[in-house]
């Protein structure tokens, strides 16, 4: 399996007080522990990830690190969406 793929980890019932137990498996492979801080990301009313602060900072300098690289991937695809219209 990619290790960048996406994998649904399971579900989770918001309980009266809005709690969710994130499913264990997710927990293990992201290193989440009892008592850590994570962060709820998502857009407009769409949830689109859980994570730590720290996992936050490593995509954030991950993304900066091959800002270059990424710009010209948009290029390239932008360029080869117009050829395909």
């Amino acid at each position: 399996m990619d290790a960048h793929a996406f994998k649904l980890y399971g579900s989770a019932t918001v309980g009266p007080k809005g709690q969710i137990v994130i499913p264990a498996e997710a927990r293990e492979k992201v290193g989440i522990k009892p008592g850590d801080k994570v962060l709820v990301i998502g857009k407009g009313k769409h949830l689109i990830g859980i994570c730590s602060p720290s996992q936050v900072e490593a995509i954030l300098n991950h993304m900066s690190a091959h800002l270059s690289s990424l710009r010209a991937a948009l290029k390239t695809s932008g360029k080869e969406e117009s050829k395909d219209a």
